[in-house]
């Protein structure tokens, strides 16, 4: 799981600047290796363009980058279809990404409010309810049924959910 870093140069204090690094924005289904992704990617905007649910937007340096509160992936391919630099690789028994959501502090039902809108939206089920004594729900992940595919970050009206990479940093990007 990739986790934040700190820098602690003493010219991102002078700048002002955060010394706390923010993970590497979310890519395109099928850029498996972030590296890699940013020495293929051309920047051409086709995946953008072919995106039928237009989630994938502009990011810093004009890399392509998902952005779940304009929707869902539906993991239509378009993207994967159009790329001709081989940033966006589909592989041999691969999930598209290793994407999970997960549940943070801010849930409403974690403060005694009945909500299971991520539950109704979740078309994998990979959500699913556990009651608490107070007869509360509570959504649950089975990590093993989630595709990451944001439908859940989407409409979560806490924006309680997070997207987590559960992909190792040297994942291989080769077919096999």
């Amino acid at each position: 799981m990739t986790k934040n870093t700190f820098d602690h140069s003493r010219r991102n204090f002078i700048l002002g600047q955060s010394a706390q690094k923010s993970p590497p924005p979310i890519r395109p289904p099928w850029s498996y290796n972030e590296q890699l992704f940013l020495e293929c990617c051309s920047q051409c905007q086709k995946c953008l363009e072919a995106c039928p649910g237009k989630i994938l937007t502009k990011g810093e340096g004009g890399f392509p980058a998902v952005d779940f509160l304009q929707g869902e992936c539906t993991f239509c391919e378009a993207c994967l279809k159009v790329c001709d630099d081989g940033a966006l690789m589909q592989l041999n028994h691969q999930p598209p990404w290793y994407l999970k959501a997960s549940i943070q502090s801010e849930c409403l039902t974690f403060k005694g409010i009945n909500c299971q809108t991520c539950i109704d939206m979740c078309g994998t089920q990979a959500l699913t309810s556990l009651f608490n004594s107070q007869g509360i729900s509570s959504p649950q992940i089975n990590s093993d049924l989630c595709t990451g595919c944001g439908a859940c970050f989407q409409v979560c009206p806490s924006g309680s959910i997070e997207m987590i990479s559960l992909q190792p940093d040297e994942t291989i990007h080769e077919q096999n």
